[in-house]
């Protein structure tokens, strides 16, 4: 994800394309979104594209920075339900298609090595693996349905009021109480499954701070 922009081309109609502003890379110079079926960040001046997932929503998130490159994050949302959102760096995104090729490629699956192919194989689940920095901190237990394939429980980046963990590589999610007023991933609890092994995700304390006479706890 080196953050200067690699891209995976140029593309020289890119300017009659309907632009928005839409977020920064690792410069902070503003990039803009080209919709479609498969969308794109373009930055202007140079003509560079980072793909970006397809099957889903795209939307800035916050102006939080990716910790790998510099990016500016995202906030990828699978079309299909249930309601989930993902962090994503567009940056190491469209780094890593490169490595979805080559990965899919060694499974001897007939598929066409383009960016929109690969873009496409993320749309279920999260854009990056449990141990990309801007995933990790939300990392909170093993999915249930998942976990044995190395999927994860996350935090779901948009926060509350509808708290929710999603996973990173099931159509699943776990929607919690609604008296929760804030809510973070912390340290390892301590547990046996807590140490994880054989590849599944170990799991983590939730602290919870729940709405002032809407505490499930008495005292």
């Amino acid at each position: 994800g080196g953050g200067g922009g690699r891209g995976r081309g140029e593309r020289g109609d890119a300017a009659a394309q309907p632009l928005r502003p839409f977020t920064a890379d690792a410069s902070g110079r503003p990039l803009l979104l080209l919709p479609g079926a498969t969308p794109q960040l373009f930055h202007p001046s140079s003509g560079r594209l980072w793909s970006l997932p397809a099957g889903g929503s795209v939307k800035p998130h916050s102006g939080r920075i990716c910790p790998a490159c510099g990016f500016e994050l995202c906030l990828f949302s699978p079309r299909a339900p249930p309601s989930r959102a993902y962090p994503l760096c567009p940056s190491c995104f469209d780094d890593s298609l490169d490595d979805g090729a080559a990965g899919i490629a060694a499974t001897g699956a007939d598929v066409d090595a383009s960016a929109e192919t690969f873009a496409a194989v993320y749309a279920s689940g999260s854009p990056h693996g449990e141990s990309h920095p801007a995933v990790a901190p939300l990392v909170a237990c093993a999915c249930p349905v998942s976990g044995r394939e190395g999927g994860a429980l996350l935090l779901d980046p948009r926060g509350g009021p509808e708290w929710r963990l999603v996973s990173t590589r099931a159509s699943f999610a776990y929607r919690l109480p609604p008296f929760i007023h804030s809510l973070r991933v912390g340290a390892p609890c301590g547990c046996d499954a807590a140490r994880g092994g054989d590849g599944v995700v170990g799991c983590r304390f939730l602290h919870v701070e729940f709405h002032r006479d809407y505490s499930p706890i008495e005292g």
